[in-house]
């Protein structure tokens, strides 16, 4: 049984990890499990949860038409399939041109389709 007060990702108490730390520890391969042992205030016990891990899905292309001619489009993470997203989101897959395109790399991020999405 984990210490008294103690948040844990399985057997590693959280306390001194940083956010990044802490969500590295919790990712593992889809299908293997992770017990978080959670501490809420008012509850005398800790509570353990076992999860099993799973891939997930995020839909990184959203758009919108603005008018004829004209869509807003945003791409929050640069994945494999970014480019063919994008070209089913404008209509086409002849995306030569982006104006305003922000190359950031958040963590996740797969640098090798941006040039692709760029149309470079």
């Amino acid at each position: 049984m984990p210490e008294k007060g103690q948040h844990r990702i399985d057997d590693t108490a959280v306390k001194g990890l940083s956010m990044d730390q802490a969500v590295k520890r919790m990712r593992g391969k889809a299908g293997t499990q992770i017990t978080l042992t959670l501490l809420r205030k008012g509850e005398a016990q800790p509570i353990v949860v076992t999860l099993t891990r799973a891939e997930i899905q995020v839909q990184s292309v959203k758009s919108k038409l603005v008018e004829p001619g004209f869509a807003w489009v945003r791409i929050s993470q640069f994945q494999e399939k970014s480019p063919e997203d994008l070209a089913r989101h404008v209509g086409n897959d002849d995306v030569r041109f982006l104006e305003n395109l922000d190359t950031a790399t958040p963590e996740g991020t797969q640098i090798s389709v941006i040039p692709a999405v760029a149309g470079g």
